[in-house]
């Protein structure tokens, strides 16, 4: 005979455990790489090439998180429409496109050094 499984046990529970689970598991391989080959860099998610902190980045971070949690929230609780998974997929694919083919900014000059030598 089989026992009854407890009441907490649902299919939303074993599916945010499950993403959790992979989430930690993903995290933890970047981690283990990055310390292994230095070939990722942490700050590079929110820096720009000045190493001080992007606030575009910052934020298309934020969006994506909060974005990518709303979407998890909705699948799981079986609310999600295609509409929704193509509003989410054309924005951050378009964005994604959008930052990879559109053209650089020109750079500012160099700001020259102060000098006090006539």
């Amino acid at each position: 005979m089989i026992p009854a499984l407890p009441e907490w046990v649902s299919r939303e529970n074993v599916a945010i455990a499950f993403l959790f689970l992979a989430a930690t598991a993903f995290f933890a391989y970047i981690a283990w790489a990055a310390r292994r080959d230095e070939l990722i860099r942490w700050t590079d998610v929110i820096t720009g090439d000045n190493g001080r902190i992007a606030s575009t980045k910052a934020l298309q971070l934020m969006a994506f998180g909060l974005t990518g949690w709303g979407m998890v929230y909705l699948t799981v609780t079986g609310a999600a429409t295609p509409t929704e998974w193509t509003l989410f997929g054309g924005a951050w694919g378009g964005l994604a496109l959008g930052n990879k083919f559109a053209p650089a900014a020109p750079k500012p000059p160099p700001i020259p050094e102060h000098t006090d030598k006539p």
